[in-house]
């Protein structure tokens, strides 16, 4: 296997709303032109792309005979940016206009019986129109530019929605591709493929985690993902005018942070970046000079040190009991995991009681309700949806009063140096 030798490399990461405009791909064009080279930039969708072909995805696969409104508009949306990037004859126009085509043959047939093979394949494209736009964007204002297709780079098993990197051949993959230290590499978030070339993607906000993926397989000098916000706060500024930011973190505590929902970074981003200790920076998009947050092999855990409140909106909280009276018991737990992994479900919080279990999920609009009827076919089941889980790390009670105050509270955990409360707001 070729040997890649480029320590100076370093790996970029842009986040939908660093993108969701014509406006945005000129400033991302501006951070990219005042480094140094060799660099990958790693692209999501643009703005809330995946959002809407998500929607276009849950269309197909119920069978509706009409979703050429909502197309029209994801189409209409980035040939907007299009416009007002390009003169009227440049080629993107041709190159974006063969993606819409493979997205609308795709769209016109007969969808298979696998749910998440089919949203894979579909969502996957807001990627590929980003990246070719800002690929084809740093090429016209004279920068060195390749645009790859991550999927010949990051191979997967065949767990659609949420496929686990083969990294044997992700490595030899990425080693096995000519990167020059003079080149701008643009490629896709999120997406990958398994070994027979399907499409597969690596959970919902996946993108962090492929540049680290990268930025692991090529031993760069550091990993850094451009936000809307100027760093990892202790809890969300949208939601939280006293929000304080961290100037730092460690792997450990941010992973933990991730792991619970904080949305800054996603979940698996860390481990491959500790495992070769990669630096990672979290920084602003709008403000590129702030320093931002770093994340690094720090000893001590966070600074400052104040609690951290995740809010995770839209849960659904899932009781279930025996119909006879039977007590819940290990073997119970492993047809409720089972179930649960089958529709690719992760428990945020859960309760156990000697006659019941209680859970929060994620509501999916397509799947949950799959999910409630797979497990009713063994379990009494009630549930209650529209929920909020406030996750608080190193809590105080005072934090705690001022966040749920004036909250309904369904379900109630505490440990140590984390607090769960499921509420309705």
């Amino acid at each position: 296997m070729p040997e890649n030798n480029f320590s100076k490399m370093r790996v970029f990461k842009f986040g939908g709303a660093s993108v969701k405009d014509a406006q945005g791909v000129r400033r991302l064009a501006q951070i990219v032109q005042s480094q140094p080279l060799p660099l990958v930039v790693v692209v999501s969708a643009m703005g809330k792309t995946t959002n809407a072909l998500e929607r276009l995805v849950a269309e197909y696969w119920r069978h509706k005979n009409d979703y050429s409104d909502l197309f029209n508009q994801i189409k209409k949306y980035h040939f907007d940016i299009v416009k007002d990037l390009f003169e009227s004859n440049h080629r993107v126009y041709v190159v974006l206009n063969e993606l819409f085509t493979q997205l609308y043959n795709r769209l016109h047939q007969h969808p298979s019986m696998n749910y998440d093979y089919e949203y894979d394949q579909i969502v996957s494209f807001g990627e590929l129109f980003s990246t070719i736009i800002v690929s084809e964007y740093l090429d016209k204002i004279g920068l060195p530019v390749s645009w790859l297709d991550v999927r010949n780079l990051i191979k997967t098993d065949n767990k659609f929605r949420d496929a686990s990197v083969n990294w044997d051949l992700t490595l030899y993959k990425i080693h096995s591709t000519d990167f020059s230290e003079k080149q701008i590499y643009v490629t896709q978030g999120f997406i990958a493929s398994n070994f027979n070339g399907q499409t597969t993607t690596l959970g919902r906000e996946g993108s962090d985690f492929t540049g680290a993926i990268l930025a692991w397989a090529l031993g760069a000098e550091s990993l850094t993902v451009w936000k809307d916000v100027s760093g990892i706060y202790n809890a969300d500024p949208k939601l939280f005018s006293d929000a304080q930011k961290y100037e730092r973190l460690s792997y450990q505590e941010a992973i933990e942070l991730a792991f619970y929902g904080a949305k800054v970074i996603h979940p698996k981003t860390i481990k491959p970046l500790f495992d070769k200790k990669i630096p990672l920076f979290v920084r602003s998009f709008n403000n590129p000079d702030e320093l931002g947050t770093l994340i690094a092999d720090f000893e001590q855990g966070m600074e400052p040190r104040i609690p951290a409140i995740i809010v995770k909106p839209n849960q659904v909280l899932i009781t279930l009991s025996y119909r006879n009276f039977n007590f819940i018991t290990e073997s119970s737990l492993q047809v409720i995991f089972t179930i649960l992994e089958k529709f690719n479900f992760k428990i945020n919080v859960m309760q156990r009681t000697a006659l019941k279990l209680s859970l929060a999920v994620d509501y999916d609009p397509v799947e949950t309700e799959t999910l409630l009827n797979e497990l009713q076919v063994y379990f009494q089941v009630k549930y209650n949806v529209g929920l909020t889980l406030y996750t608080f790390r190193h809590y105080d009670e005072q934090t705690i009063k001022k966040t749920i105050a004036g909250k309904r509270v369904y379900l109630h955990q505490q440990s140590r140096v984390m607090s769960f409360y499921l509420v309705k707001d």
